[in-house]
């Protein structure tokens, strides 16, 4: 009897899935670059498309030579789909001094871990078992908590949110509730 209450748990689990798991990506990773080239961050399509319609920025390919390549302000077609804008304002970004400028172009050396993590293409897969689909938000950090941080902490900071694959995020779910 508890077996069976246990498998009927679980078929109307698996039956509710569709409802609670991402329809799309979480990381479109569109690359936001300077007008001056720079990579800054990746952004979603939507912010990207934000910024194209507010014209403060253009579908861009970066230069493979020693040219830029610019994009009218809509892709052709939908296999065409761009994967970088170009802002076409000075965004206000703190100018590191000469001699920390030299050991933060290679990222390997730099202690910017945060710019790091933001030029980085992020992958759309569970991080605990690499599944590429039914994958859930998992906040690392509860909004009880992060709710008392200081506002510092609490903008634009998405370090803390990982995707977990259903079972996985039902797994902590229960590991976090003992």
């Amino acid at each position: 009897q508890h077996l069976q209450r246990e498998l009927d748990k679980e078929a109307r689990r698996q039956q509710l899935l569709p409802m609670f798991t991402m329809k799309k990506p979480m990381y479109d990773n569109i690359r936001m670059y300077d007008p001056a080239g720079t990579l800054l961050c990746t952004i979603s399509k939507k912010k990207a498309h934000w910024y194209i319609r507010k014209q403060l920025a253009a579908w861009w390919e970066p230069p493979e030579d020693n040219g830029k390549k610019k994009r009218n302000n809509t892709p052709s077609d939908d296999n065409d789909e761009p994967t970088s804008i170009q802002l076409l304002f000075e965004p206000n970004k703190s100018k590191p001094k000469k001699q920390e400028r030299n050991s933060s172009d290679d990222p390997a050396t730099s202690n910017n871990t945060t710019n790091i993590y933001n030029q980085t293409p992020k992958q759309n897969c569970c991080v605990v078992c690499g599944a590429e689909q039914d994958y859930m938000r998992h906040y690392v950090v509860p909004y009880c908590y992060r709710n008392l941080f200081p506002r510092s902490y609490k903008t634009h900071l998405p370090h803390d949110v990982v995707l977990l694959c259903a079972t996985r995020h039902h797994w902590q779910a229960e590991r976090a509730a003992h």
